[in-house]
């Protein structure tokens, strides 16, 4: 299995026996962790991982395709791929924003599915035999709300939600959007599609800390690496997800 994505799949940061070097001798920041959805999925499926996700990860998504070929990780004998990508490319605002305002209907998408498409081929023609999946992201808003701090502060009366609060109107609709986006780029190019964001409701950082997939800030309860990005709770959670889907 081979793996590709931004920090929301990398999780690069964890320290100690989570601990993974980078898998791409160009960039030995690419550090990654072996309690990452990645890892837990490989794990789930029963299947060896080469890691290729990077903390940052934008338009040089292709440059990782190339040195996992280069390093004999991806090839004919590969059979599972699996990609987490788009929050960092630019070029898929556009496309959120045709689908937000056109309520998903008739999508006409161009260089973020152009793109992917472009490297969906290159994978295909030295990985004939893969199954390529494309893994939207969880959520970071909850019914339009941004848990800034994700502890307990001043909420409307009865909220189960955790605070403080910011209100953004229309920021579901939107996030909802962006996994749409992804989820119809992955029919597009005819590859599957894991929806975490779907499988991420009630997880947001706005509930409860045991049921958090995401915190906006690092903190130990739940545990996570990074601020703004999963917690080892949403790792392994979307990790087991995606693995049973190989």
């Amino acid at each position: 299995m081979v793996t590709f994505g931004d920090s929301f799949a990398a999780n690069g940061g964890a320290g100690g026996g989570r601990f993974v070097p980078s898998e791409t001798p160009s960039r030995p920041n690419c550090r990654t962790d072996n309690e990452n959805w990645p890892h837990v999925a490989a794990r789930t499926a029963g299947l060896q991982l080469a890691d290729y996700s990077c903390n940052g990860t934008s338009y040089l998504l292709p440059d990782y395709v190339e040195a996992a070929i280069a390093q004999g990780d991806l090839g004919y004998d590969t059979r599972q791929v699996a990609i987490m990508f788009g929050i960092l490319d630019v070029r898929v605002i556009g496309d959120v924003a045709y689908s937000a305002t056109t309520h998903g209907q008739d999508l006409q998408y161009s260089a973020y599915v152009s793109g992917l498409n472009d490297t969906v081929n290159r994978i295909r023609s030295v990985a004939p035999n893969a199954k390529i999946t494309m893994v939207s992201y969880p959520r970071l808003i909850d019914n339009d709300y941004l848990c800034t701090g994700t502890f307990e502060g001043v909420l409307p009366a009865g909220s189960s939600q955790r605070g403080p609060n910011v209100f953004i109107p229309g920021g579901t609709h939107v996030e909802s959007h962006f996994s749409q986006v992804i989820g119809d780029t992955a029919a597009r190019i005819g590859v599957s599609f894991v929806d975490l964001y779907s499988a991420s409701s009630g997880h947001g950082p706005c509930s409860d800390p045991s049921q958090r997939w995401v915190n906006m800030y690092q903190r130990a309860n739940p545990d996570s690496v990074m601020t703004n990005h999963p917690t080892d709770f949403g790792h392994q959670e979307m990790g087991r997800l995606v693995g049973a889907s190989l």
